[in-house]
């Protein structure tokens, strides 16, 4: 992927605004605002060489972040894709599925567990967040950070221990829905 300079964005802009001048007043402007702002959106993503090693307190977490770079040839966060995108892609693989029983209204906890940070929530004896990359807001957050809340488009990146932590495993989960419709009534 190359980003446009100042100086191309400028040619395509006066193409544009030439090309632009036949139209209605109205697309001149829609027009323009796409083009232009297409090129800066793209310089504005934040760069997975931004990270800053030094805040993530595992080597794993930090060895994947990098390997993402090198084996998918990707610059940015924005560039990373999910590998299981639907729940149908998980046939064949092996889950786990564990059943709390909290008492409380079923409304203030999922309002509690959607309001809290992931990195606090996923912060137990076998995980904890190493890092979390927002899509929506292009920022990142450090295991020391917090976030506001869990939100679409945050992508953590965990290391868990397995094997009563004698091996451990860097992975990356992305929100990508949050039925908060369901569990509000």
């Amino acid at each position: 992927m190359s980003f446009w300079s100042f100086h191309q964005i400028g040619i395509v802009s006066l193409k544009l605004i030439s090309f632009a001048m036949k139209l209605s007043q109205f697309r001149v402007h829609i027009i323009l605002s796409i083009f232009i702002m297409i090129p800066f959106a793209l310089l504005s993503q934040k760069g997975i060489n931004e990270v800053d090693m030094e805040s993530i307190p595992y080597k794993k977490v930090r060895s994947y972040i990098l390997k993402q770079q090198t084996d998918s040839h990707v610059n940015t966060f924005a560039d990373i894709q999910p590998t299981c995108q639907n729940q149908s892609e998980f046939e064949g693989f092996s889950t786990f599925s564990r059943t709390f029983v909290i008492k409380a209204n079923l409304a203030d906890v999922w309002t509690t567990y959607i309001s809290s940070s992931p990195i606090t929530l996923w912060k137990t004896r076998k995980s904890a967040v190493g890092m979390v990359y927002n899509r929506v807001t292009d920022e990142l957050s450090y295991s020391n950070d917090t976030c506001s809340g869990s939100e679409l488009g945050q992508v953590m990146y965990l290391n868990l221990k397995l094997v009563k932590g004698l091996y451990k495993l860097a992975t990356a989960l992305e929100i990508t829905d949050i039925q908060d419709e369901k569990w509000r009534d």
